[in-house]
C-alpha cells in the first residue's frame, strides 16, 4: 500500500478528538463529547477543500468514492455488531431493526430524536447510539457537493468570497438555532438535529473556501507556535473540565469549533507533511476506532465485570479490531493479492453477511413498544390524580393502629387490613410504572412516583423531598435496580436517608449490570430493615410475562409483579406482628402524650393564629368561659378521651381563682396541666401543674397591655406565644 504524505498536526488533532470521544464513552472524560464538534470542523474543511481542487466532472466520482470509504466500514461494523449482540450479549437490543435501518440508510440522528434517545443518559441501551454523527456526515456529503457545484456559476475570486460568506452565515444561523432549542430545553432535538449541528461543518467548509481567496490568518512563526500550544491546552481543558449543562453546552461547542478552526489555520501554515510516524499511523485508524468503540463498550458492560477490567479490554480491543477492519477493507492490498488482507476480507464479508441476515430476520417491535409507552403515560396520569388525593396516614391517629392490633383475633386478616390503610410509598422507574394501577388496588392509601429511565440518584432526591414534606411513611418500596450500577457508598447513602423505615427493594430483570442483584442482596444482609423482593428469581421461566425487551411486564406479568411486592410486604409484617404491635401501642402512647388541648377566652383567641403551628393541638375557646362552664366542659371531654396536655389561658374577664384551678387539677389527674392567668398567678404547687407566669413581663413592659389594660397588645401577644411554646417544648 502506498502511504501518502499527511499533515502531522491535522493527524494529531484527529488523535486528540478520537481519544476524547473514546474516553467520554468510557465515562472517563466528561467533556469528551465536544470533540465531535472538532471532527465536524475537520470533515467540513476537507469536504470543501476536495471539491475546490476538482473539476465539476471529477466531483461525482470523487464523492462516490468518499461516501463508499465512509459507508463500507460502517456497513461492516453494523452487521458484525448485530451478529455479536445476537450471539454474545444477554442484553436485549429492543430497537435492533428500526435503529439498524436508520444507520444503514443514513438517518439515525433523526430516528434518535423520534425514539427519544438521550445521548447523555449513559444508559447501556444500544451499541449504535454514537452513529448519529456518521448519519449527519453522510447527509452533508450528499447535499453540500450539489450546493457547491450549483454555486460555481459565481466565477472568479469575488464569487468564491460570496460562497465563503454564505457558508459562514448559514453556520451562524445553525448555531443560533442550536442555542434557541437548548434554551427551550429541547436538548436532544438540538444535539441530534441535522441543521442545528451544521454550524461546525459549515464553519469548517467556510475556512477551506476562505483559504482559496486568502492565506490562513496566522501570526509570525514564533508567536504562532506559542498560540498553537495554548490553543491545544485550552481545547484539552474544555474536554477535561466541561460538563453537559445545557446552559453552557452551546457556548462550549462554539469554543471547540473556533479553536479547531484556529488549529487548522496553523496546521496548514507551518506543519510539514510526513509519513511513517506513530501519529500518522494512529490517525489512519481514527474512523474505525470511532465506529468500533461503542459496540465493544456495550458488549463488555453486559458482562457485569468491574470497570477496571472492562476499560483496558475495550481500549485494547478497539485498537486491534480497528487495525483488522482497516486491513480487511484495504482494496489496494487485496488487489495486490496480499494473503493476510484477502483472508481478513473474506472473514469480514462472511461475518457481515451473517449479521445482515440476522438483521433482515429481526422483528420490528416499534408498535408493541408504542403500546407500552401509551400505557406508561396513562399510568403517569393516574399517579398524578391519586397522589393529589393521597391521605398521608402519618397524621392518622396512632390509637387506631394500636386498636387494630389489640383487637386482633386473626393475625393474617389484621395484617391485610393494616396494609389497606398503610401509607406505603413506592419510588421507581418504568417497571414500577407498569404496575401502578394494580399497586393502588393492593395499597389503597399508597403514594407512588414512577418515571421512565429513573435511577437511584434521582430516587434519593425524591425520598429526601418527601421526608421534608412529611409524606414518607414507615414502609418504602423501591424499584430502581434496572437503570445503572450503584456503588457501596451510594447504597449506604440510600439507607442513611431512609433510616429505620422498612425498605422493600425490587431486584431487576435485565439490569444494566447483570451482577448487581447479587451484590445488592449481599449488601442487604447488613440491614434488618432492608428486604429484597425477588422478582428476577420469581419471574424466571415466564417469558410470557414480559414484553419483547424482557424487562417491562405485560398481561399476567403486571399482576404477578404487583402481587409479589404485596406478598413480600405482607409476609414481613406478619412475621414481625408482635414487634409491630408493641411499636404501634408505644407510638399511640407517645402520640397521646404529645396531644395538646388549649382552653381559654378572648386572650387565647387573640393568639390562636400564632399557636396553630403546634402539632397535634386543638383549641376550645369561649369568650364567656368561667370556672363553672370550664369544669363542665372538662368533665364532658374526659368522657371522650381528653388530650394528655392541657393549657389554660385566661384573662381577668374569666374571674378564675386559685381554688378553681385546684379543682380543675384534681379533676384532670394523670394529665399535664399548664396554667397561664393574665390576671394573677395562681401559685399552685401540684405535681402535674406548671404555671406559665407572665406577671413580671406585664409589670416591666407596660406596652404589653392593650388600651383596656386587660388584653395584651400585639407585642405582648408575640412575647406570650414565644414563652408558651418554649415551656411546652422544654417539657416534652
Amino acid at each position: 500500500m502506498t502511504i501518502k504524505k499527511r499533515n502531522q498536526k491535522i493527524d494529531l488533532l484527529r488523535i486528540l478528538f478520537c481519544t476524547a470521544v473514546l474516553l467520554y464513552h468510557l465515562d472517563l472524560l466528561k467533556g469528551g463529547y465536544l470533540a465531535v464538534c472538532g471532527f465536524f470542523v475537520l470533515s467540513g474543511y476537507f469536504t470543501a477543500d476536495s471539491l475546490i481542487r476538482r473539476k465539476d466532472e471529477e466531483i461525482f466520482m470523487y464523492q462516490v468514492k468518499r461516501i463508499l470509504r465512509i459507508y463500507i466500514p460502517l456497513f461492516v461494523t453494523v452487521c458484525i455488531t448485530v451478529l455479536a449482540v445476537s450471539v454474545l450479549s444477554s442484553t436485549v437490543w429492543i430497537s435492533l431493526r428500526p435503529e439498524t435501518t436508520s444507520v444503514l440508510l443514513g438517518y439515525n440522528n433523526l430516528w434518535q430524536i423520534s425514539a427519544l434517545q438521550d445521548y447523555f443518559a449513559r444508559a447501556n441501551t444500544s451499541p449504535l447510539i454514537h452513529m448519529w454523527y456518521i448519519s449527519i456526515l453522510l447527509q452533508y456529503d450528499l447535499v453540500f457537493p450539489i450546493v457547491y457545484i450549483t454555486s460555481r456559476k459565481l466565477h472568479g475570486k469575488y464569487g468564491k468570497g460570496i460562497l465563503c460568506l454564505i457558508a459562514f452565515a448559514l453556520g451562524i444561523v445553525s448555531l443560533v438555532l442550536f442555542m434557541i432549542r437548548i434554551g427551550k430545553g429541547e436538548v436532544m432535538p438540538a444535539y441530534y438535529g441535522t441543521f442545528s449541528r451544521l454550524f461546525s461543518l459549515l464553519t469548517g467548509s467556510s475556512v477551506a473556501l476562505f483559504h482559496t481567496i486568502h492565506k490562513p490568518l496566522v501570526f509570525k512563526e514564533k508567536t504562532e507556535k506559542v498560540l498553537y500550544i495554548a490553543d491545544l491546552i485550552l481545547l484539552g481543558a474544555l474536554f477535561v473540565f466541561s460538563g453537559t449543562d445545557m446552559r453552557t453546552m452551546g457556548w462550549l461547542m462554539l469554543g471547540t469549533t473556533v479553536l479547531t478552526m484556529r488549529l487548522i489555520d496553523h496546521s496548514f501554515s507551518f506543519s510539514e507533511d510526513r509519513t511513517g510516524t506513530i501519529v500518522t499511523l494512529l490517525s489512519r485508524y481514527s474512523y474505525e476506532i470511532y465506529l468500533l468503540q461503542y459496540p465493544l463498550i456495550y458488549l463488555w458492560n453486559g458482562t457485569g465485570l468491574p470497570s477496571y477490567v472492562t476499560i483496558p479490554l475495550v481500549i485494547v480491543m478497539t485498537l486491534l479490531l480497528s487495525i483488522i477492519l482497516k486491513n480487511a477493507l484495504d482494496l489496494e492490498r487485496i488487489l495486490k493479492k496480499k494473503p493476510a488482507n484477502i483472508i481478513l476480507c473474506i472473514l469480514v464479508i462472511a461475518l457481515s453477511l451473517i449479521g445482515f441476515g440476522l438483521y433482515l430476520k429481526s422483528e420490528d417491535h416499534t408498535e408493541e413498544m408504542k403500546e407500552l409507552e401509551e400505557r406508561l403515560n396513562e399510568n403517569e396520569k393516574l399517579i398524578e390524580e391519586r397522589n393529589r388525593e393521597y391521605l398521608n396516614s402519618l397524621d392518622h391517629d396512632k390509637k387506631e393502629w394500636a386498636k387494630l392490633y389489640e383487637d386482633s383475633e386473626n393475625r393474617e386478616e389484621t395484617v391485610k387490613e393494616i396494609l389497606k390503610q398503610m401509607p406505603v410509598v413506592g419510588i421507581g422507574d418504568s417497571i414500577l410504572l407498569d404496575a401502578v394501577p394494580n399497586l393502588y388496588e393492593l395499597f389503597p392509601n399508597g403514594y407512588f412516583d414512577a418515571k421512565i429511565s429513573r435511577n437511584l440518584y434521582a430516587g434519593e432526591q425524591i425520598l429526601e423531598e418527601l421526608i421534608e414534606e412529611g409524606k414518607l411513611g414507615d414502609t418504602v418500596i423501591l424499584c430502581l435496580a434496572t437503570n445503572g450500577d450503584y456503588t457501596q457508598k451510594r447504597n449506604e447513602r440510600l439507607m442513611e436517608i431512609l433510616g429505620d423505615r422498612d425498605v422493600f427493594w425490587v431486584d431487576a430483570v435485565g439490569a444494566d449490570d447483570p451482577s448487581f442483584n447479587g451484590r445488592f442482596a449481599q449488601f442487604a444482609e447488613n440491614y434488618d430493615n432492608l428486604h429484597i423482593v425477588p422478582w428476577e428469581a420469581y419471574s424466571k421461566g415466564h417469558p410470557d410475562w414480559f414484553y419483547v425487551d424482557g424487562i417491562h411486564v405485560v398481561g399476567r406479568g403486571v399482576r404477578e409483579f404487583a402481587n409479589l411486592i404485596y406478598d413480600t410486604v405482607y409476609q414481613v409484617n406478619l412475621d414481625e406482628f408482635d414487634v409491630k404491635m408493641k411499636e404501634a401501642i408505644a407510638a399511640a402512647e407517645a402520640e397521646d402524650r404529645e396531644r395538646i388541648a388549649f382552653y381559654g377566652n378572648k386572650s387565647l383567641l387573640n393568639i390562636y393564629n400564632d399557636l396553630s403551628e403546634l402539632d397535634r393541638a386543638i383549641f376550645r375557646v369561649k369568650e364567656d368561659y368561667d370556672a363553672q362552664s370550664l369544669y363542665a366542659q372538662l368533665k364532658e371531654d374526659l368522657d371522650h378521651d381528653l388530650e394528655h396536655r392541657l393549657v389554660f389561658l385566661f384573662d381577668k374577664e374569666a374571674k378564675m381563682t386559685k381554688a378553681d384551678y385546684e379543682r380543675i387539677a384534681d379533676l384532670c389527674k394523670g394529665h399535664e396541666i399548664y396554667i397561664c392567668d393574665l390576671n394573677e398567678d395562681p401559685q399552685l404547687t401540684k405535681e402535674n401543674v406548671t404555671v406559665i407566669s407572665f406577671e413580671d413581663e406585664r409589670k416591666e413592659h407596660r406596652d404589653y397591655l392593650g388600651p383596656d389594660k386587660i388584653h395584651l397588645s400585639e407585642e405582648g401577644n408575640r412575647v406570650l406565644v414565644g414563652k408558651i411554646i418554649d415551656v411546652l417544648k422544654n417539657e416534652e
